[in-house]
């Protein structure tokens, strides 16, 4: 599963959500469900772990999320083997406890042979929380 965050574009401009315009010619080759989602703010430090939390737009604080796991935990502790690919900016915290792999904004890295290897998803969570205030452990970040 790989899950595409495009956190600065308007939903009501991507092909894949009805556009007439071709906006996304890469996705639309590949067999992708899209879905359209508010964000808590128009700050990318502010949405992005907002997003990944379980915390409403009324209920988000950057404070309140710094205490809270979010999904990338919640999915590890499923024992889902969980990367962070970047091309931006960092993931505000949100990527913090899971390995991040730094790809190249202009295309140039393989992904398919940084994914080569890795299991499919077959774990089951048995713990299907996702809250604040629950310890984390907090696993090193290796980039690439």
């Amino acid at each position: 599963m790989f899950l595409v965050l495009g956190e600065t574009a308007r939903a009501q401009n991507y092909s894949a959500l009805g556009y007439e315009t071709l906006t996304n010619p890469f996705s639309a080759k590949e067999n992708v469900i899209s879905f359209s989602v508010r964000s808590c703010g128009t700050a990318t430090a502010y949405s992005v772990p907002c997003m990944f939390s379980n915390l409403t737009r009324e209920e988000y604080s950057p404070k309140l999320v710094e205490n809270c796991e979010g999904i990338l935990d919640v999915l590890q502790k499923a024992g889902i083997d969980v990367a962070w690919l970047e091309n931006d900016e960092g993931c505000k915290g949100v990527c913090d406890r899971v390995k991040n792999i730094w790809i190249s904004p202009d295309g140039d890295t393989d992904i398919s042979a940084l994914l080569a290897g890795r299991e499919p998803v077959t774990a089951s969570a048995t713990d299907g929380s996702l809250g604040c205030g629950a310890a984390t452990e907090t696993i090193s970040a290796d980039g690439v």
